[in-house]
């Protein structure tokens, strides 16, 4: 492992470490969350520059995901576990991991209890394939990374930074009596020590009896120079493959590495850190059930402050002041939910799972605001989204509560003579418009609307037509009234009437329709992928059985006269199959 790490760690460099969930169905998606928790790191801490860690199996993923997790972030070093001794005979060695949907972490064994002993056996059938088994005790190889200073451990996959935390971490290793070395060195950005211990926040789910206080969450912890090791590693491992007592914090469950971890640093050096460092998402979620009503307002009233404009770039918090060595009180879990550094997205239920399919975990009283979209799922879509592009168009598919999506965009484009319903339906923001001379004017005042934009916003699709009659066309009573001559808008190139007609395959005398010469547009001047579409269902329907939204007779001629909706419709789908576009759309989010 050290070789691999050779020349790419300074010595006593700190290192960021995770482990991606990347076979199967859940490659992409997790890929994609751990995009958007770098994202996130880089977006509240811009001089960020640790090396990154990504322990994954070779093969296990794609060549097209592997060149996502790199380029997330350019300090990115993939690291090859070793291999596990026991993964040809699964069933002779490590207790096996399983997810549920309804229990979530549950380890799959059978035991039988004998004078108060528990007794594991061995031929317990498996629930899950061994490779996700092997993954979460693949990243225990971490505490080998001796090569490091200190590791900071991750669940990238499904975690989410809504606040500056990287200059506090080495406060946290320093506490409890913890001596840092003399020599200290700037590394990636932020004053890096040489320190010892383990540190990790107990989970905040609800008041803890005493005995279970110290409980943690394996999603987010600190490893300290004296806890890196083969020795370390060795010994955890002979606790994953036969745990001398039940978990600590539940009998009739075992978390695989989170109760490996717990069992291990629960009388050595562990120390904890704020609640608000790992804050589970349906933890907020339940603050009404767990904690009352008040205290569950304050909780979303954060999170409403969050998704303000500017909410995400506000100023250091409470939480830098809260350093105690102690476990989290009821009152410190009350103030973790309502300020959350990080949010850990757990259980099977992600933001990016379809609303239709998401799966209600057992014994969890559901609540309306459960799966509202004011909830924590619009903090990771607001940061996911936050860099993209939407084209808006006009079709029924624009529906609440999409127009919430649409507004988190950093470039909203809409088209022709769109109508601003509601936020939850269309959305209030437009970046840049989309017309031709025959867009209408009378309609929802769309010239208003237009002029709020500013001419260099308002692109106007001239199809090589002379100036003067595409200002005569604007100038009728249901026209624009605009004037392409006194620069009100902006022609767009010879580009989007030419190449784009060769690009597409049109027949010759037709031209692309005003969303798809939006999407090219996009395609074009924006570097972030995919663009989204939605309300383009003109080019979504099969190519026999579209209609416009606009069922005027008028329209339907313009259509047959000008446009080739099936050469269009092609063109989009083979945008969407190389993941250049994709579509904003609920039923698919997950896919």
């Amino acid at each position: 492992m050290a070789q691999q790490l050779q020349g790419k760690i300074m010595p006593h460099e700190s290192c960021m470490a995770t482990s991606l969930e990347v076979y199967g169905k859940y490659g992409e998606q997790y890929v994609l969350g751990h995009e958007v928790f770098m994202s996130s790191v880089l977006h509240h801490h811009p001089t960020f520059g640790l090396p990154l860690l990504v322990f994954s199996r070779p093969g296990l993923m794609a060549d097209k995901l592997i060149s996502r997790v790199l380029g997330a972030y350019n300090r990115t070093i993939l690291v090859a576990p070793l291999a596990i001794p026991w993964r040809t005979q699964p069933l002779d060695g490590v207790i096996r991991f399983s997810k549920d949907a309804y229990t979530k972490w549950m380890m799959s064994f059978g035991r039988e209890k004998s004078n108060s002993t528990v007794k594991f056996s061995r031929t317990a059938a498996p629930a899950e394939p061994w490779n996700r088994s092997e993954l979460f005790y693949m990243r225990l190889q971490m505490f080998a990374c001796t090569v490091c200073a200190n590791i900071y451990a991750f669940d990238t996959g499904d975690m989410l930074v809504l606040r500056p935390f990287m200059h506090t971490l080495p406060m946290y290793l320093e506490r409890g009596g913890l001596t840092p070395n003399a020599s200290t060195r700037q590394a990636g950005g932020h004053l890096c020590r040489q320190l010892m211990g383990f540190v990790a926040p107990p989970i905040c789910y609800r008041v803890l009896t005493k005995d279970k206080a110290n409980y943690f969450n394996a999603g987010m912890y600190l490893v300290g120079g004296s806890c890196l090791g083969w020795q370390v590693l060795a010994q955890l491992m002979d606790i994953s493959i036969m745990p001398p007592i039940n978990s600590k914090y539940s009998p009739k469950r075992w978390v695989a590495d989170q109760d490996t971890l717990n069992m291990y640093f629960w009388s050595r050096q562990y120390r904890a850190m704020p609640c608000s460092m790992n804050v589970n998402k349906h933890i907020v979620s339940e603050a009404r059930v767990v904690y009352g009503i008040e205290e569950s307002k304050r909780v979303l009233h954060s999170i409403h402050q969050l998704l303000q404009p500017g909410g995400m770039r506000a100023k250091q918090h409470e939480y830098d002041r809260q350093t105690s060595s102690e476990p989290c009180a009821h009152g410190n879990r009350l103030s973790s939910l309502s300020e959350p550094v990080i949010i850990h997205y757990l259980g099977p239920t992600k933001p990016w799972t379809p609303r239709s399919v998401r799966i209600p975990l057992a014994g969890m009283k559901r609540s309306r605001e459960l799966y509202s979209f004011d909830n924590t799922d619009q903090l990771w879509w607001a940061e996911y989204l936050r860099d993209k592009t939407v084209v808006v168009g006009a079709g029924p598919s624009v529906k609440a509560p999409l127009g919430h999506y649409i507004d988190l965009c950093q470039d909203i484009l809409r088209i022709n003579d769109w109508t601003i319903q509601s936020t939850a339906t269309t959305g209030l923001r437009t970046t840049h418009a989309f017309v031709h001379k025959a867009t209408h004017g009378n309609k929802a005042n769309t010239t208003q609307k237009l002029g709020r934009l500013g001419a260099q916003k308002i692109l106007l699709a001239g199809f090589g037509e002379p100036v003067q009659i595409i200002d005569e066309r604007m100038q009728k009573p249901n026209g624009l009234g605009l004037r392409l001559a006194r620069k009100e808008l902006t022609l767009l190139p010879d580009y989007y009437h030419t190449r784009l007609n060769k690009v597409i395959g049109l027949p010759k005398g037709k031209h692309a329709l005003t969303g798809s010469i939006a999407v090219a547009w996009a395609i074009r001047n924006t570097a972030k992928r995919p663009v989204f579409v939605v309300g383009l269902d003109l080019m979504w329907a099969n190519d026999s059985s579209y209609t416009h939204g606009d069922k005027t007779a008028t329209v339907a001629a313009s259509l047959r006269r000008y446009h080739s909706v099936p050469h269009d419709s092609r063109w989009l789908h083979a945008l969407e199959q190389r993941g250049e576009i994709r579509r904003l759309d609920l039923a698919v989010m997950g896919n």
